[in-house]
């Protein structure tokens, strides 16, 4: 998920976060030394309040997530042709939802993650705790397009599958796109 932590705040962003948290601190408290400066600015404190501030941001995330797909059900997928196959992408879960409407407490709202080349989860619906779906070539082929689109990167079981979708790598997001061909059932 390296996109998802790159698209929430960058190291510089961070940072300047700090610097200005710091200055704040300052203001309303006490003048800091230049040691306790130093040493909350240094590139290891940064890296280390970096990660831990992502783990706290998931964390809290997932609660929510947690939350409505013990609402909603879970939802498995299989495709029915045993010639196409999901890719997997740096942002792995494709989010699909109407314009404006994102909360994924929201029926109109799907999220979907594969976890093999043929299965796939998601959040289901509210009067149902577990179904499975069939899901045809174009309902694959839109997951996979999906996918790419917000990805840097994507792997998949196939070269001529990860070749098709290269086109679509990195559309929606402002990286440079990598496509990587690799295989998802090694």
């Amino acid at each position: 998920m390296p996109d998802l932590f790159a698209s929430l705040m960058t190291a510089e962003q961070h940072r300047d976060e700090v610097e200005r948290l710091l200055n704040e601190l300052e203001g309303q408290w006490r003048r800091l030394s230049n040691q306790e400066r130093s040493d909350l600015l240094n590139p290891a404190s940064l890296k280390r309040m970096r990660r831990n501030l992502r783990v706290a941001t998931l964390k809290t995330g997932s609660d929510n997530v947690l939350h409505v797909i013990g609402a909603r059900g879970l939802p498995i997928g299989r495709i029915d042709s045993s010639k196409k196959s999901f890719v997997l992408g740096s942002r792995p879960v494709v989010k699909l939802n109407p314009p404006g409407i994102t909360d994924l407490s929201d029926v109109r709202v799907e999220a979907w993650l594969p976890i093999a080349s043929d299965i796939i989860v998601g959040v289901g619906l509210y009067d149902r705790d577990e179904i499975l779906v069939p899901f045809n070539t174009k309902q694959t082929r839109n997951r996979n397009e999906a996918s790419s689109k917000q990805s840097s990167q994507i792997v998949g079981r196939s070269k001529a599958l990860v070749e098709s979708l290269a086109p679509y790598v990195g559309t929606k997001v402002r990286f440079t796109p990598v496509v990587t061909v690799g295989m998802l059932d090694a």
